[in-house]
């Protein structure tokens, strides 16, 4: 398959119809019928059913689809990279992270990094920790950052510290009376909680557990700072990490210690095969100074 062949299929992929291709690419229906009649000519088999007008996938196109998608990124990867050298501009380095580092750790390092690459541009996706596993495998991301390790043959992972969780509170909460608040008080309170299925989750069900304690689970959430907002809603207490602390001026909440306290940690992932630019060795080492400075790690 070409390029334009692979822009079609994913076209039509995405649409399921002639017609929707045809818009997404801005061609005619019939240009889009006859390559994609031609490409599985070529192939030797069908990639999709036709059925009152959509095209369903067989399972070979299926199988494609994961490939092909990735190709064309990086195609489309490779034709941003020549315009902006052309231009006598710098590459965008794509960063993955956890949304937790957009509270201040991210705004913090952009601003160290472009003192040092004023004309660079940073193309930042905040999402779950396996999202970002797959970006950076799939190298849509050339640098990741997650909470917790990331085990994949073709990634080089780098702790860069570990850090005890906070418990967020509604502001009136007796217990935002309190320096440290003791686990077993917060187990007392309703929780917002994550997902067994999710990283955090675990971690926060393995210490509750490992301290014989049951938790008061009212509601369950993916996200640290979605559990801030039911927070500051006074629907209960949530377990956040300590980059989600570092976000002090939400209203309606605070922030304190917790004793014991699970941990997090900060992990920097990068693709094993991929040498890191410039740009990513200058963002990786503003990561690491304001972790430093604001967690001391």
């Amino acid at each position: 398959m070409n390029i334009r062949q692979v822009e079609i299929f994913r076209a039509v992929m995405q649409s399921g119809s002639v017609a929707g291709a045809a818009r997404l690419l801005a061609v005619s229906a019939p240009a889009v019928s006859r390559m994609l009649r031609h490409t599985e000519d070529q192939l030797g088999y069908q990639l999709f059913e036709r059925r009152a007008g959509r095209l369903l996938p067989t399972p070979e196109a299926e199988a494609l689809w994961t490939e092909a998608d990735a190709a064309l990124a990086g195609l489309q990867r490779v034709a941003a990279l020549a315009s902006a050298l052309g231009a006598g501009g710098e590459a965008v380095l794509r960063v993955a992270a956890n949304p937790s580092f957009g509270a201040t750790l991210l705004p913090e390092a952009s601003r160290l990094f472009h003192q040092a690459s004023p004309r660079a541009r940073l193309d930042i996706v905040t999402t779950e920790h396996l999202a970002v596993v797959e970006r950076i495998v799939l190298r849509r991301a050339e640098l990741g950052l997650t909470q917790f390790a990331a085990s994949h043959p073709l990634l080089r992972t780098r702790c860069l510290g570990r850090f005890p969780m906070w418990l967020a509170l509604p502001a009136n909460s007796p217990l935002a009376g309190k320096e440290v608040v003791p686990l077993a008080e917060a187990a007392a309170e309703p929780l917002i909680t994550y997902g067994a299925n999710t990283p955090i989750g675990g971690v926060v069900a393995e210490h509750f557990a490992r301290h014989g304690l049951k938790r008061r689970e009212t509601v369950t959430v993916r996200y640290p700072m979605i559990a801030c907002n039911f927070v500051a809603a006074e629907a209960g207490v949530a377990f956040v990490d300590a980059f989600m602390a570092m976000d002090r001026a939400r209203p309606g909440l605070v922030f304190r210690p917790i004793e014991p306290a699970p941990m997090t940690e900060l992990h920097m992932v990068r693709h094993a095969d991929r040498p890191l630019s410039q740009a990513a060795r200058r963002f990786s080492t503003a990561v690491e100074k304001v972790a430093a400075t604001r967690l001391g790690a």
